[in-house]
This record gives C-alpha cells, structure tokens and sequence, in this order.
C-alpha cells in the first residue's frame, strides 16, 4: 500500500479517551480549522488479554457515513500504523 494513497485515513484520539479511525477532511472557517470531517468512523477497541483489535462503527444508529467533529473535542490526530489501515480498508 502506499502512503499517498492512504493518506487521509487517520488516528483521532477523543477528550473521551475513544480512538476513532476515518478519513478526514478540516472543517474551516476563515483561516481557521473549527473541526474534521469523519467519513465512515470506526472506534478502535483493543482487548489485551486477547491482545486483538476491533472495528466497529462509531455512530451506530446514524444513517450518515460522514460526521463532523468540533476540534474542541479533539486531543490529537496522528497517522495510524499500516496494519490498522489494511484492518479499516477492509469495511
């Protein structure tokens, strides 16, 4: 896989503590960036005794594939590792 292709998929850790992966596009207004744009979000759940990842869909009972986070929600946003971006392309 390569990484340009790949490249709007992202890590986003919540104020929650949820780990969400989506691609994302900024929201801005003006010259500022308010929020993100989560198409097909999927919450990350580890289980360490099992030591295995699980995808499920974040917002369960909504018919939108995209969702707008505020950025005053967000803690941070990284690029997640190649494994999980194979384990998302899958959905």
């Amino acid at each position: 896989m390569t990484k340009s292709a790949y490249n709007d998929i992202q890590l986003v850790v919540l104020k929650t503590g949820e780990q969400i992966i989506a691609r994302i596009k900024e929201i801005p207004s003006g010259n500022k960036v308010v929020g993100l744009l989560l198409n097909q979000p999927f919450r990350i759940v580890v289980d360490d005794q099992e030591e295995s990842v699980r995808l499920l869909p974040w917002m369960i009972l909504s018919k939108n594939t995209e969702v707008p986070c505020v950025a005053d929600h967000i803690v941070c946003v990284i690029e997640p590792i190649d494994d999980l971006v194979s384990h998302y392309m899958k959905y």
